[in-house]
């Protein structure tokens, strides 16, 4: 072990992140594998409570959200690296950067980009516009104060500023294996738990399950959706109109072993399958690593990252508004099931996310480059 004068110092800094079960979780695992190998503080920037005219101004070219820069700047001491969950860029968010290189000259900045592009995804309101143009205008300063973006695209660069390509990770060993029981009859269980949002894409399960039991087919398919979100009562809704109140069954937000246990529901996971509302043509969320190391096969609607061509335990459907083909799902699971026992399937998939999504693998050369020379 290295003394402790040789150990990176710094913080990991966020902006009020924490606010689903997912991401602080994430956020949880990623400073943990950091303090394995370099010292570091957690910084929460929280916005400011403001009145209603200063909100207003938010709005205008020079406006900015008002957030405790401040008190982050003061708790800093000396850092060697800062590490920065990404939010909407304004003129305060880069003063941030610049008053950081100014102080500390020699500290490494690093902004992880979770989703790119993500214009699209976070600009499509028209009440969001002002923040999109000023995002526009403020990130191109971002090149002089920032390092290295990091990002799960295949992007060497990003807005001028050179990446370090990683990927999604979680702590696999952590992750509960759902009971590998057999069923007692061929009913197939399809499981997602999500927050859901629009580049989920639920609705093209459940127009598949309605186009699937309209042909007259009486193999019983269920569908098991876990969490909240703006889009759940869109899918309750579609659920009604099709009269499948008996095969696509709602749950809250579930934690711990309320969680574990509705995994257990499920035989195999539903993906993002929406993403191309958000223009991306691949997938790596959080969320997938964790079917993954539940053991899950896995239905897609585009390629996700680190998952090569022979990998069997995925049956991909096209990135558009096509309903999934419940047949072609069904054909898919049947063929696993008569090469792999659910034990079996569990332990191939869990060890092949282990290789390429375990925190310490993806977080690796985040850690190598803040311990490098290199600038």
């Amino acid at each position: 072990m290295a003394d402790m004068e040789s150990i990176k110092k710094g913080y990991y800094i966020h902006f009020n992140a924490k606010i689903t079960p997912g991401v602080q979780k994430k956020i949880d695992m990623q400073v943990e594998e950091l303090g394995r190998h370099l010292i570091i503080s957690e910084l929460n920037i929280l916005p400011e409570e403001v009145s209603f005219p200063r909100r207003l101004r938010r709005l205008l070219p020079g406006g900015a959200v008002e957030r405790s820069y401040k008190a982050a700047l003061e708790n800093m001491e000396n850092p060697d690296f800062i590490y920065v969950r990404r939010t909407t860029a304004d003129k305060s968010y880069v003063d941030f950067f610049r008053i950081i290189k100014k102080k500390w000259p020699n500290c490494k900045v690093l902004i992880e980009i979770f989703t790119y592009p993500y214009d699209k995804d976070e600009f499509m309101r028209l009440l969001t516009w002002p923040y999109y143009f000023k995002e526009i205008y403020q990130r191109k300063k971002l090149v002089q104060y920032v390092d290295r973006y990091i990002t799960y695209s295949e992007d060497e660069v990003i807005f001028g500023i050179p990446t370090i390509r990683t990927g999604n990770g979680i702590l696999v060993d952590r992750v509960k294996l759902p009971r590998a029981e057999e069923r007692a009859d061929d009913t197939v269980s399809l499981i997602a738990v999500a927050f859901m949002q629009k580049h989920h894409g639920y609705e093209r399960v459940i127009k598949g399950l309605h186009d699937y039991y309209k042909k007259g087919n009486i193999r019983k398919v269920v569908c098991h959706l876990v969490g909240d979100g703006p889009e759940k009562q869109g899918y309750r809704k579609l659920v009604q109109k099709y009269g499948l109140e008996e095969k696509v069954f709602f749950y809250p937000t579930m934690v711990g072993e309320n969680l574990d246990r509705a995994y257990e529901k499920g035989d195999i996971a539903i993906s993002a399958i929406g993403v191309y509302k958000d223009g991306l043509e691949r997938e790596n969320s959080l969320k997938t690593r964790e079917y993954m190391a539940k053991g899950f096969p896995m239905i897609t609607g585009c390629k996700v990252d680190g998952i090569n061509e022979e990998y069997p335990f995925v049956c991909q459907f096209s990135n558009d508004t096509s309903p999934v083909d419940i047949e072609k799902v069904l054909a898919f699971y049947d063929g696993l099931c008569r090469k792999y026992s659910k034990k079996e399937m569990q332990q191939t998939i869990r060890s092949y996310v282990k290789k390429i999504a375990d925190m310490p693998v993806v977080m690796k050369p985040i850690i190598d480059f803040i311990n490098s020379q290199e600038k």
